[in-house]
């Protein structure tokens, strides 16, 4: 009785451990001491990847950068390759920020800087956050 009552809850904690959101925590840049960067990156019925990405105790963007607006988020397929936008986030009251979004990107580095513009195709600012997302 007892090795069935072990087995039931060996089952049962394994169960649980599949349902658990898949969380990626992100690398922070010293110029960012006390945020915290986490995502979470599935696939979509369409093979998209569906991103949700919060971030917390992020500083206001115009105290890193004087001109800097907002932050915006990118994937970069390969090194070497350009960066592709995904979003700005914007910070609240709480300097919280989350953005969440679909890309066909399966495998990329997601990163975000500080720019003065949420219209911007380029990055200009150093990745302030950054993390690799492999779904292959």
């Amino acid at each position: 009785m007892k090795t069935l009552v072990i087995i039931m809850l060996g089952l049962l904690l394994n169960a649980c451990a599949l349902f658990q959101e898949k969380k990626t925590s992100m690398e922070v840049s010293e110029r960012l001491p006390a945020a915290e960067g986490q995502l979470r990156a599935d696939g979509t019925d369409n093979d998209n990847t569906k991103i949700e990405l919060m971030v917390k105790h992020l500083a206001t963007p115009e105290k890193l950068e004087p001109d800097a607006t907002t932050y915006m988020v990118w994937a970069r397929p390969s090194a070497g390759a350009p960066a592709q936008p995904l979003g700005a986030l914007k910070v609240d009251d709480d300097l919280n920020a989350k953005l969440e979004t679909v890309t066909p990107l399966k495998n990329f580095e997601l990163f975000i800087t500080a720019e003065d513009s949420p219209l911007v195709t380029d990055p200009t600012g150093e990745a302030l956050l950054w993390t690799n997302i492999n779904r292959e």
